[in-house]
Parts: C-alpha cells; structure tokens; sequence
C-alpha cells in the first residue's frame, strides 16, 4: 500500500487564504440548505461530474455505464484527479469566480480528506446517510463499521461523515507456490481458507502442518528462514531476499508497531512514548522491524526483482495487485510480483504477538461543499455503495467490497467479480480475514491538522532509521528522542 500524502500545511494555509478573500474576484459561495433527496426518482433529468484518481478512472467509468441503466436521464462526467490537493483547490478557487465548474464528487484515501473537511469544502454527509437508511436506499448495517468510521469526523462511530471509503484495503501476504514448493514447503488446499503449509523447521527433527490463514509471525519467520536457505544452497537470485517488506510504507510499520501496543498520542495530544511501558513498547517494536533485516529474509522492494518471480512472499493490500485493461504482450498477470496466475496465492498478514494488528484503510468519495448537483452526487455515491457498484469495482481485481454481504459468494454457483478477479483460485478470504486487527495509520490525528504531515514523516523516517542502524539500544534511543523533539517543535507552531 503506497501511502499518497498530501502537504497538509500547505494546504490549509492555502484553504485559509482562499476562504477569507472578499473582492479580488471572489464570490461568496453559498450550500444549499435543502436536504438531499436520498430517494431520486429514475427519470430524473441532471448532470454530475465525479472526479477520481486516474488509477481508478477506468473503474469509475464502468459505474456510469451501470448507474445510467437505472438513471439515464442523469449524465456523469468522470475526471481526472492527479492529487488530494493542488487540483481541489484549485477547482475551489476557480468556482468562486464561475459558481458550478467544480466537481461534485472528489476521490481521497481515509488519510487525506480530513484537511479539506475541517477547510469548509466537503460537504457532511451525515444527515443523508440517515435519511437513506431510513428510505431503504441504503442499507447502513451491510457496511463494514471499521472501515465508514474511516470517512467520519474523529474517526469515531459518533463523527459527522464526510468521506464514503468503497473499499475494503488491508496488508496480506502474496507468496509464490512455484518457489514455496521447490524449498520443501508442501501447500494443501491451496485457494481456500483451509490451505495448509506443511515443512519441517530448520534444526527440528519433525514436519509439522499448519493453516495458513491463521499462522502466527513464528511460523511465517520459520518457512521464511526455509526459504533464504534454499536461496543460499542452490545460489539463486544473486542475493534477493525471498520476502519483500515495504518498510517504507507506514501500513507496514504502524501494523507491526500496534501489534506491540504503542501508542504516540493520548487522546488529548500529549506525547506518551517519552518514558515508560509506551516507550519500551516502541523500543521493543522497532527492534523487531530490526530483526526482520537483520536476519536477511526481508527486504526493502528490489527494482525488476518482483517482475522476474524471484520472490516467494510479499507484504501487500489488494490495491497493489494492478491488472491493466490491455495488457502487454507476452506478459503474465497480475505482474510485478504477484508471480503469475499459476504460482499466485494469497494468506493473511501473519499475527505478530498476542494482540496482532496489520495496517489498512479505505478509499473512497466526498462531496463538494457548494455543488450544485447534491441529489444527483448522492445519487451516484449511494449506487456506488450498493451490492451492484460494489460488484462493478470489484470487477477490476483491486477492489474488495466494504459490505457484510459481499463477503460470501453468491447462490447457485455464481460469485461476486470481486471473487473472480484479478484470478479465480486465490484465497480471498485473506483479505477479508481478522478485521478486529485492522489498524490504519490514525495517530497523528489527536493533533491540529497544519502539524500532522510533518509528524507523520518524522513516524515513517524514525522506523526506517532504527532499521537500518546497528540495532543498539542507544541508537533507538537517539531516534525516538529525535521523533520527540520534532513533535515538540512542530506542536510550538500553533
């Protein structure tokens, strides 16, 4: 999961600025105050223009195709979006001065909308959600509570929400059976919950056979180690570790480090990792990250490596496995690591300690403060939610549905496309597994929100510092009190 974090001082500084300008060209923008119709008849005449990220652009534009089958008198226009910030903006400013040239509907990850939220340019979408729950055009009890609280403000049941998530996202394991089975390590029931490993650890006597959808951080390490060591006797891969990790990727390491029981914040912003059990929580979860390098079956991502199917594992969400509409001649898929349709399956993250956690989060759609096209943006958002805009996302391989309802597949012998895609035999109960131990990267959130990029950095380049020091205790030490001392100059800021 590549973490896309927008510069949020910048940002509402900008926001700042552009909310107080009177004269210079600038209208004063007015929301409507009628409520949202969460129940548009389908003869309705209208226009909307959704704006997404151009990785999705395709997706979004199969949803249309479906959502005009039940409204086509509505007509969608689906644009690009390079970033959470500059184009939002940059729309913004230019509807003050031509009021209705902004899209209604802006695409952000859970991270990355709260900043436009707390600007006045998302709109609170909380009294519709509860009117079309009421209606029955949305069904609020199907949706995965811990991946909505991502779009809610506080990140809490109770918070006003702003942002739909439309994805279920969180790290699991890819391996590549090709390799898993020249080590010794013998794979049942592979495609399915019950998929078993079956190895015999380096230095035992005897196999032993485990289920891979709730294999414990020992057990992975133990077939990890298997592996390195099959690299090393028939010399392979001139060096490539056989697992990579994306240490650099804050899911990765806010998943190891919640597994430890660290917390940064209070819930009043007071920094709790300066003393005590937080502190040694945190030098215990760095040292582990540590060990994971140390010991040489992990790896930052090595260029061309994964393409060429030197790989047997690899820590990644759903959103990584890309399958493009043409792909290349010649070329197998899912590609860049994910080994080929033959060799591809997927386990959970595996369960580091007594209260594991794996790192996830959502993307997903917000609504334009000063639209002028609330109900038919509602609209488009509630079909995008229901069990056929989910099947349609899902359609692309890189989508798993945030409903209950979806996570089983369908009677009669049909399946939802999510199931079907980007290959029919993986485990897709992995990425649908534990989600008691999803645990997105929300820490920096207690504090104002022109400081939380900053501080998020400082988090990510402290992990990845320890990882690569001499994994002493001073050196730890040195890391966090430099993280500290960051936290305390940004916090003097405001």
């Amino acid at each position: 999961m590549k973490k896309i974090i927008c510069t949020v001082l910048a940002l509402m500084l900008t926001i700042s600025l552009a909310a107080g300008m009177i004269g210079c060209g600038g209208k004063q923008l007015d929301e409507t105050e009628d409520p949202i119709n969460v129940n548009l008849p389908t003869d309705y005449k209208g226009s909307l223009t959704i704006a997404t990220n151009t990785a999705f652009y395709n997706d979004i534009e199969k949803v249309k195709v479906e959502f005009n089958k039940k409204y086509p008198n509505i007509t969608v226009t689906v644009k690009p979006q390079p970033d959470q910030n500059k184009s939002i903006l940059q729309w913004y400013n230019g509807d003050r001065v031509k009021p209705g040239t902004s899209p209604d509907l802006f695409w952000f990850t859970t991270l990355d909308w709260l900043p436009l939220a707390e600007g006045g340019i998302l709109k609170d979408l909380s009294a519709a959600m509860d009117a079309a729950d009421e209606a029955g055009t949305l069904d609020v009890s199907d949706m995965k509570e811990d991946i909505m609280v991502l779009g809610r403000k506080g990140f809490t049941k109770q918070g006003s929400q702003y942002m739909f998530p439309t994805t279920y996202d969180q790290f699991v394991t890819y391996i590549n059976t090709e390799i898993f089975e020249h080590a010794g390590i013998e794979i049942g029931n592979r495609g399915t919950e019950e998929m078993t490993f079956t190895y015999t650890p380096l230095g035992a006597a005897e196999a032993k056979t485990i289920y891979a959808q709730e294999w414990t951080w020992e057990e992975f390490e133990e077939i990890a180690l298997i592996i390195k060591k099959y690299y090393a006797d028939n010399n392979l891969f001139n060096g490539v570790a056989p697992v990579t990790t994306h240490l650099e990727s804050e899911a990765l390491i806010s998943g190891v480090l919640g597994s430890f029981g660290v917390d940064i914040f209070s819930e009043d912003g007071e920094i709790l990792i300066k003393e005590g059990e937080e502190r040694e929580a945190l030098m215990q979860g760095l040292d582990f990250m540590h060990d994971m390098v140390e010991k040489g079956y992990t790896a930052y991502v090595a260029p061309g490596a994964m393409g060429q199917g030197t790989i047997a594992m690899h820590f990644q969400s759903r959103a990584g496995m890309i399958v493009p509409e043409e792909p290349t001649e010649g070329v197998s898929y899912p590609e860049s690591g994910y080994f080929c349709e033959d060799m591809l399956d997927v386990v959970p993250f595996p369960a580091i300690g007594d209260n594991p956690k794996v790192g996830g989060g959502s993307h997903g759609y917000a609504m334009y403060r000063y639209t002028q096209h609330q109900d038919e943006a509602w609209a488009f958002l509630q079909f995008m939610l229901s069990q056929e805009g989910q099947d349609v996302l899902g359609d692309s391989g890189l989508q798993v549905p945030i409903l209950k309802s979806m996570d089983e597949p369908k009677t009669d012998g049909e399946n939802w496309n999510w199931l079907t895609k980007p290959t029919a035999q993986m485990n897709h109960a992995a990425f649908i597994s534990y989600p008691e131990r999803m645990y997105p990267t929300i820490f920096q959130m207690v504090l104002p929100t022109e400081i939380q990029t900053n501080i998020f950095n400082a988090y990510v380049a402290m992990a990845q510092t320890t990882t690569q020091s001499n994994g002493s205790e001073s050196a730890y030490n040195s890391a966090i009190d430099s993280f500290i001392n960051l936290i305390e100059a940004e916090k003097q800021k405001v």
